[in-house]
Order: structure tokens, then sequence, then C-alpha cells
């Protein structure tokens, strides 16, 4: 193996010898790697714990979420092509009292909905998905719930929910779409985005994937803010006031997606995540906490997941009665 050779880590190889599928030559190949550095030999020993935890073999050093952040960044960027943020904010303040006068007109209308029918759908152990009567589709976080009229009337669109739900609005101009979360209104027309609102939580949040969209109070409608792809806005509620920031989560809907990205990510952090896809309780000891992991998941199981970063970082995932903890 020639010396340029000693720092590529010969993946392939160790996964044909590993599945007990490897000639000799591959053998010989792979031993002259190993002996060539302490570091190579500390490598294939990570390779082979993970193989025996999952029965994977991936490049844990050489694993690429570059892609994954440019693809996310794309999705996110803050303007549409060759409209300056400047003049999407004086789009935004032209339309305002357009937007507030189309609420104040839903909100006087909604008697409307007297002789209408509901629907109140609740999301129980698992993850729902809800087709609206005008094409929307809403995913509903475990816990959650959303209802709506059977039938939406001519020009206006509303429904109310509790807990977090993402949302993929039909567009519709001739209709807007309002969604009460306890004391926050959130107006669309169309676009892509994730609601996260308890009851008993002292603030609510909206994160913008794709289009844009305005948050206002319920109790205060001048009291607003308009986000666009990328933007995060956290509604306070004990003063009805809103901060807006970009949007840094990168897995703010793996949950719904199960597409989950681990960028030199802190232990605390990973598990913090975890546990939100997986609807579960996952904790990291203090001595284990600082640990820092990069990697990425597309609709792994929990346990899969689990027992690689077991074997990555090597450490022990223990279940306790009431929780998983790394230590």
């Amino acid at each position: 193996m020639r010396n340029k050779d000693k720092n590529s880590i010969p993946v392939d190889l160790i996964a044909l010898f590993l599945s007990g599928e490897a000639d000799r030559d591959e053998i010989n190949r792979l031993e002259e790697w190993k002996s060539l550095s302490d570091t190579n030999s500390t490598l294939f020993d990570r390779y082979e714990k993970l193989w025996k935890k999952t029965g994977t073999v991936f490049p844990l050093d050489e694993i690429d979420v570059e892609n994954e952040w440019k693809q996310f960044k794309t999705k996110t960027a803050s303007s549409p092509a060759g409209i300056s943020r400047s003049r999407i904010i004086t789009l935004y303040t032209r339309i305002a009292a357009a937007v507030i006068a189309g609420i104040i007109l839903g909100y006087s209308s909604l008697f409307l909905y007297n002789s209408i029918k509901f629907e109140k759908v609740i999301a129980t152990g698992e993850v729902a998905e809800i087709i609206l009567p005008d094409g929307s589709e809403v995913t509903l976080y475990p816990g959650s719930y959303i209802k709506y009229p059977k039938v939406f009337k001519s020009g206006l669109r509303d429904v109310s929910m509790e807990g977090e739900a993402y949302f993929d609005v039909h567009r519709d101009t001739s209709s807007a779409f309002y969604i009460n979360a306890g004391d926050m209104v959130v107006s669309v027309m169309g676009t892509s985005f994730n609601i996260e609102a308890y009851r008993k939580s002292d603030n609510y949040s909206v994160i913008v994937e794709s289009g844009e969209v305005v948050v206002f109070s319920d109790s205060d409608l001048e009291k607003r803010e308009f986000l666009v792809t990328g933007e995060k806005v956290i509604f306070y509620r004990d003063g009805d006031r809103m901060e807006k920031s970009e949007n840094r989560n990168i897995n703010f809907v793996a949950w719904k997606t199960r597409a989950i990205v681990f960028r030199d990510t802190d232990l605390n952090e990973v598990a913090s995540t975890l546990s939100k896809v997986f609807n579960t309780n996952i904790r990291a000891e203090q001595s284990v906490s600082g640990n820092r992991i990069t990697v990425s998941f597309e609709n792994r199981s929990l346990d899969y997941i689990i027992k690689t970063i077991e074997a990555t970082l090597d450490i022990s995932a223990v279940n306790m009665e009431d929780y998983l903890i790394f230590r």
C-alpha cells in the first residue's frame, strides 16, 4: 500500500472483511493498512464495534453532511432570486393594511360557521397526517390536535390547533388561511411552515420552510411579524411580544421527515433531538455530554441510531425505568 494512501480509510475492504467475504489478497491489503499506524488500527476497532452493533459499515470519519447543509441553506434562502431584502420589506409594508383588514373581515365572518360541522383530529401515540378540505396537508406531532370545518366557506379558511404541527398550505390567493393557536394567529396564502404552540408553554414558535407568513397577537392585531423562508419567530405569551430571527435548527422538522443531521453536535443536543423525533426521553450523563458527533440518518430506527452512536463514540446507552441515558 503506497504511503500516500496512509490516511485513506479502506471502507470497502473493512466491510468485506467484517462480512466474511474478503479473499486472501484483500485481507493482506487490510492488514497492511492497519499496520501503517496506531490510528489506523484504532479506526478498524471502531468499525468492528459498529459492525457488531448495527451490521453496517460506513465512513465514520468521512461522513459528509455538507451536501445536506447546502441543500438546507438553499431551501432557506432569505429572499427570492433577484429581489432584495429591502424590496420585500417594502412590499410587506404596503400589503400590511390589506392583510389586517382581511383578518378582521375573516373574524367578523366566523358566525357563518355556526351551522357547519367540524372535524377534530388528535394525534395520540403517533404522528398523524391530515388532508384538509382545500387540499392543504397537516402533520401532527403526537399529543397535538387540529380542528377544522368539513367544508371551508368561500374566501375563508380557518382552523385551530394545539401542540405542534407542520402545515403545507394549498395556495389560494382568493382565500387566506388562518391558524388559531392559543393567543397567536398565523395567516398565509400558500406556504409550508412549522408551528409549536402548547397550552402550558410560556411561548410559541413559527418556523417557515418556504413562502411567507404573518404572525399576529390574537388580542392586538397591530402586533405582527412578517416571516419569509428560513425565518423563525418566538411569540411570548406574557406580553404578546414577538422575537424574529434566522432559523438555525436544521432538524426542526426531523420529527416529521425522520431525516436527522448532526454536524459536530454535542451529545446533549443529540439526546434532545432524538427525544423529540421519537417522542421519548433520552439523556446524556455529564461525563459524556461533551462528546461530539457528525453523522446523518435517513429514516432509521431509534435502535439503529443508538447503536451507531454507541459504536462511534465508544459509549453505552442504558435503559432506565423511564428514560434512556448515554454514559
